[in-house]
Parts: C-alpha cells; sequence; structure tokens
C-alpha cells in the first residue's frame, strides 16, 4: 500500500457523513489497489457530500458522480461517488460548482 504524504491527511477532512476505512476496503479494485492514488473510503450514512478541503475546482466529470480540487499547495484530492455510478448518467446527482481550471 502507497502511503499518503502527511500535508495530505493534515489537509483534508471527511467529505460525508459515515464510516471512513483503508481504501483496500473498496470493492472497487481500481480505487482498493491505489491505480489512481492513496486515498480512503467512507462508506456513507450521509446524502450530501462536502469538500474536504479549500481549493480550487479543476475538474468535473459530466456525469456529476467525480470531481478534482486542487489545493494552493498543488496537491490534488479526487472524490468518486459510488460504484458504477458513471453510468446513472448524472440522474441522482446535483452539482453546485464548476470547475475553474488549474490554479
Amino acid at each position: 500500500m502507497k502511503k499518503c504524504k502527511e500535508e495530505q491527511i493534515l489537509s483534508f477532512q471527511c467529505p460525508v457523513r459515515g464510516r471512513v476505512a483503508l481504501l483496500a476496503e473498496t470493492p472497487d479494485t481500481t480505487f482498493s489497489q491505489e491505480k489512481i492514488g492513496c486515498g480512503v473510503v467512507v462508506f456513507p450514512t450521509g446524502d450530501t457530500i462536502y469538500a474536504p478541503t479549500n481549493g480550487r475546482v479543476i475538474m468535473f466529470f459530466p456525469t456529476e458522480h467525480a470531481i478534482a480540487i486542487e489545493c494552493a499547495n498543488g496537491i490534488e484530492y479526487f472524490i468518486h461517488v459510488g460504484i458504477g455510478t458513471a453510468a446513472m448518467n448524472g440522474e441522482g446527482f446535483r452539482c453546485y460548482v464548476k470547475a475553474s481550471g488549474a490554479m
């Protein structure tokens, strides 16, 4: 398992209510095997996702199920909501932000 850098952990707050676990616990192998980076999985009990840190939205999937945020220190966070949610084509998601480009 790759280790996250200390600054990645210190600048992050949980984006949704729920149980936080090691990324290895997610059933999605892209994430559990850390193919796109280190992180955590949250098994949510809430239904609203908040920004986990201050930063700029640099990417928002058209299907509104995933977002990337870049902090002033250059650390990027990728938030992916659900498993198989790309196939929902935005159904059930409501976006309140827009991507503003890289810092």
